[in-house]
């Protein structure tokens, strides 16, 4: 299975234009290293003076309706002058993919090469790569101009080295307990670094940085340690900002879920109690049930059915007699036989769980699965929750239940989750929020498309509370904040009918008149040329095709926007060999120009 991306998506290119928009009227770095004082370190220069930065975030600011700063923010006062800009992206809308695509225009654009992204955890740190290796193809698609290596930090210090003294563009994901200790080896003097700390080649460098979920970092230990780095800039993405410091682009979570752009939420009542086990097993039942149901209901489509589950406490899974797990396979066997693609399988097959380890002194920070205490098989589980969506999504693949407490909290979703159980009696709003927003991303089906039908996108919470208490502190959540006069939508009882979602589309792009009949057919004339000779490949999909081919075709005649329905016309007659979006967009140009347009 391969996941496809859109890369004309309104919502992300606006967070993406926002960033760019910082830097209007810089001009063109000639791609020589910025000087440093260690021989071999290449660096990052500033593309433009404050003043600019500060003039284009007002306007930028203005622009999108948010409130206006008189002066750049600034973390840390007797700091190397390094600024912040906030953007708040509600979750299961592509944060990710939208950052890793802006790190790379201004790559290309303005020469900034050198990248860290600080994440709060392991799994926000797995979440990551698995993005940056999903992507990979497609972007050295659309920015072939940008070569990048991607790289996670993992107690090496000669990975810092190799990123310091890189020419090419440089992306490191690191951890903040990997820095905020001065007992951490990047803060340890090496004689592989002249004797220096290895965080001092990185500082010399002046890296921009990714704050992910900068909520976590507000602490002062965390301020001064993201200091030691010496940012550029720092650029903070997160849904869940405590204190956002200059603002420049908000996709709020009532804002999303008004466009259709993560799924809608209903929920689930299970019988009032005061007796936990069997509050807990109604609750088990009830995913378990609707589990079942909406799996029998998408096989037809191609469509993989997850259920995630937070349990009370890790020895309610890990245990030999664990209460939740036995529970579990206790209600799957009775319920399975409702879908004919998990009748024949036992419950051990479809539960996996991730866990984080606990902090031992002495011992060095890690995370790691505590399932069934056989270090293959958590390993197995690990890699298979942690590191391989594509597989978990795939059919398969027989695990479809995933347990944790809250190691997956934070930074870990998937888009075919359509079921959270909530099995802690009580939480607070904010962790509330991160549980159930590991499901609302919209779903794909076997081939990696998103389906995009609003009757499918629904996410059914199965919480410890009373439907009525859990309504009143969702509404709390989204109401609170810089948005007071709008609201999202109530959640609705599960076996609602979701509401109807109207697609999104604006551009500012004149039309023009183009014979769209003859442009396909000299379009195809141009592939059909083309093809000679090519060696024969496997085409990609052609949605994917589509929309990385309206993106580069854009760049190329800027003043004409190409309907899709065109596009991939020319791109499903198009000979195998060439049916690449490069090739379609080069094809359509030409034809463009044929035509005078």
């Amino acid at each position: 299975m391969r996941l496809q991306f859109d890369p004309g998506l309104a919502h992300q290119r606006a967070a993406m234009d926002a960033v760019l928009g910082l830097f209007d009227g810089a001009e063109a770095q000639p791609g020589a290293p910025a000087p440093t004082t260690l021989p071999g370190v290449v660096a990052n220069a500033a593309p433009c003076s404050d003043a600019t930065l500060l003039h284009n975030m007002r306007a930028i600011q203005a622009q999108a309706g948010l409130d206006t700063d008189d002066a750049l923010a600034r973390p840390d006062a007797d700091g190397d002058h390094s600024v912040e800009f906030s953007l708040e992206m509600e979750t299961g809308t592509g944060k990710t993919y939208t950052y890793v695509r802006t790190i790379l225009e201004l790559a290309a654009r303005h020469q900034l090469h050198k990248w860290l992204i600080i994440v709060p955890s392991v799994a926000t740190r797995e979440a990551v790569l698995s993005t940056l290796r999903d992507t990979r193809e497609h972007f050295l698609t659309l920015l072939p101009e940008v070569p990048y290596r991607f790289w996670a930090y993992d107690g090496r210090p000669l990975r810092v080295r190799s990123f310091a003294t890189a020419t090419s563009t440089e992306l490191g994901v690191l951890t903040i307990a990997a820095f905020n200790k001065i007992t951490n080896r990047l803060r340890t003097e090496d004689d592989r670094f002249g004797g220096q700390t290895p965080l001092a080649w990185v500082a010399h460098t002046r890296p921009c940085v990714i704050l992910d979920e900068p909520h976590h970092y507000d602490s002062p230990l965390s301020k001064r340690s993201l200091s030691r780095l010496r940012p550029l800039f720092a650029l903070r993405y997160g849904a869940t900002h405590r204190r956002p410091r200059a603002l420049i682009h908000r996709l709020s979570a009532a804002a999303a879920a008004d466009r259709g752009l993560v799924k809608r939420v209903q929920v689930a009542s299970v019988p009032a109690t005061d007796d936990a086990t069997a509050r807990l097993s109604a609750q088990i039942h009830e995913t378990v049930r609707l589990h079942v149901q909406r799996q029998a209901l998408l096989a037809p489509r191609g469509i993989k059915v997850l259920s995630l589950l937070f349990v009370d406490r890790v020895a309610s899974y890990c245990a030999p007699d664990g209460l939740v797990r036995t529970l579990f396979d206790k209600h799957f066997e009775a319920l399975k036989g409702g879908c004919e693609a998990l009748a024949a399988l036992p419950a051990e097959h479809v539960r996996a769980a991730y866990f984080a380890t606990k902090r031992r002194r002495g011992a060095p920070v890690a995370e790691a699965v505590e399932t069934s205490g056989d270090s293959a098989a958590d390993e197995s589980a690990y890699q298979l929750i942690m590191r391989d969506k594509a597989r978990l999504l795939s059919r398969e693949e027989p695990v479809a239940f995933v347990f944790s407490h809250s190691a997956l909290r934070e930074g870990w979703d998937n888009p075919n989750i359509f079921q959270v159980c909530t099995l802690a009696p009580r939480t607070s709003r904010i962790r509330r929020r991160q549980e159930i927003g590991r499901g609302v991303r919209l779903c794909v089906d076997e081939h990696g498309r998103r389906v995009g039908d609003p009757e499918v996108d629904v996410l059914t919470v199965v919480p410890a509370e009373p439907y009525e208490d859990f309504v009143a502190a969702w509404e709390a959540e989204h109401d609170g904040g810089a948005e007071p006069k709008q609201r999202a939508p109530m959640p609705a009882r599960a076996g609602d009918k979701p509401r109807s979602t109207a697609p999104v589309c604006a551009s500012d792009t004149p039309w023009v008149e183009i014979d769209s009949d003859a442009l396909i057919q000299t379009a195809g004339r141009y592939l059909a040329q083309a093809d000679a000779g090519q060696e024969a490949h496997e085409p990609a999909p052609q949605s994917e095709v589509v929309g990385l081919a309206a993106v580069l075709l854009a760049r190329m005649r800027p003043t004409i926007a190409l309907t899709p329905t065109t596009i991939a016309a020319v791109v499903a007659a198009a000979p195998a060999a060439v049916r690449a979006p490069t090739a379609v967009a080069n094809a359509l140009a030409a034809a463009l120009a044929d035509q005078g347009g």
